[in-house]
Formats: C-alpha cells, sequence, structure tokens
C-alpha cells in the first residue's frame, strides 16, 4: 500500500493486493450480477468475476440476474460480503466525477474571483463523449493554471474512457 500527501494531506492511496486475495481493492469498478434482494436491509446479494459474492446496498430497484457496473467500497469487514456501491465516481486532486448524474459544479470553498466561465467551456469542450456524468471541480483547481486544468481533465477523463473500454470488454478496471 502506498498513500500519497501533499502538504500534509492524503491525496491519493494505491493497494497492490496479493496475488491469493478475495476482495477487491477500493474503487475497483467491475460488472456483478444481482443474485437476490434483501428486503430488510435495502440490498442485494450479487455475484462477482472472480465466484465470491459480494453485498450492494442501493436505493434503486433492481431484478434478480440483472448485471451492473459496481465501484468496491473502501471499507468492509473480512467476516462479511465485500460491500460495493452503484453510485460510481472518480475521485482526483483536481476533480470528482460522478457516474449517471449531470452538470458541472464548483467547490463552495473556491474564491469567487476564480474564472469559472473558462473552466465550464474547457469542460464542455472535452465532455462531449460522456452522457450523465457531473464533474465536480475542488477548491484546489485555484492552483493550477488553465492549461494545467486542461492536463488534470484530461486525465481523469481519459481514465474515465479507460473505465468504459474496459467494461465494454467486460474486463475489471482497477
Amino acid at each position: 500500500a502506498a498513500i500519497v500527501r501533499k502538504d500534509g494531506k492524503i491525496i491519493d492511496c494505491f493497494i497492490d493486493p496479493p496475488c491469493n486475495t478475495i476482495f477487491y481493492p477500493p474503487n475497483t469498478f467491475l460488472r456483478a450480477k444481482i443474485e437476490r434482494k434483501i428486503s430488510s436491509t435495502g440490498g442485494y446479494f450479487i455475484k462477482l468475476p472472480n465466484g465470491n459474492k459480494g453485498f450492494l446496498k442501493s436505493k434503486d430497484n433492481y431484478s434478480e440476474g440483472t448485471s451492473l457496473i459496481l465501484q468496491s467500497k473502501v471499507f468492509f469487514e473480512l467476516q462479511k460480503s465485500q460491500a460495493f456501491t452503484d453510485s460510481l465516481k472518480l475521485t482526483s486532486e483536481h476533480f470528482i466525477i460522478k457516474l449517471r448524474q449531470k452538470g458541472i459544479l464548483f467547490s463552495k470553498k473556491l474564491s469567487i474571483n476564480y474564472n469559472r466561465e473558462e473552466a465550464i467551456k474547457l469542460i464542455k469542450s472535452k465532455n462531449k463523449l460522456f452522457k450523465n456524468v457531473l464533474i465536480i471541480c475542488r477548491s484546489s483547481i485555484a492552483d493550477i493554471n488553465m492549461s494545467q486544468f486542461n492536463d488534470k481533465l484530461e486525465k481523469i477523463l481519459l481514465r474515465l474512457e479507460g473505465i468504459f473500454n474496459t467494461e465494454s470488454n467486460k474486463k475489471i478496471y482497477f
């Protein structure tokens, strides 16, 4: 495991699990199948690509046999099935991208003097490939110029594209 820090704050975490692991690393995107609904908890037991069972807690209503893209949660108990979410998101130092939502938002902590119009223009020009994607600009964008903003945005959108390409090939994306 490795933690990346900047100015004393954790900005990223990488985990390289052992080969014989029975869990998926945090924030892994994968396709799973709904096995059965647990009405009392508002959740579902799911079948994972590695053959194990997982647990999805969701507000959405899914039928048994439905196949969907999920994201592994960061924390789970080893004695229980690994937890997953259908609220998919990518997080970087400068952006948060949420799937199945739409729009552009800015951090409340971002100065009112920040050139939001130029940022919105850049985002719209780069985000033509993805429908139903919400892009949240974090307050850390105030520390970079528009050229760097463009580079960082391209990088996270390439990561998003990688997830969609991998998913369409029925593979797992870490």
